[in-house]
């Protein structure tokens, strides 16, 4: 069970992990399998870390970083059951950077003026 407040009761954990990222849930998740209670601390609204995909405007979900999600190694979401908690890895087909100048970055290309 996940539980989530704005502060942790007073107890005992046998780790705390601090930032909830995907590196740090997955070893959160290790080590409650394992039977150890777990503290898991992040300072954003949101757990996932680079994972997250996220509206940073209206109608424009932005996903951080989640294609290196990608890069994620099989075994662990097998043995996590990751896919059982609702992982859908959803491939990365293309990527658009927009730059400040009105220039943009696409895969193999350096940059394309209008």
């Amino acid at each position: 069970m996940i539980e989530t407040s704005t502060k942790p009761s007073r107890s005992s954990y046998d780790a705390i992990i601090v930032g909830g990222g995907h590196n740090g849930l997955v070893c959160a998740a290790y080590l409650a399998k394992a039977g150890r209670r777990v503290l898991v601390v992040e300072r954003r609204h949101v757990l996932g870390g680079a994972a997250v995909s996220e509206q940073v405007f209206p109608g424009f979900t932005y996903s951080v970083c989640s294609y290196v999600v990608s890069l994620f190694r099989p075994h662990i979401m097998r043995e996590l059951e990751l896919t059982r908690h609702g992982l859908h890895i959803i491939p990365l087909d293309c990527a658009f950077l927009p730059l400040p100048d009105g220039r943009f970055l696409l895969p193999e290309t350096i940059a394309v003026e209008d």
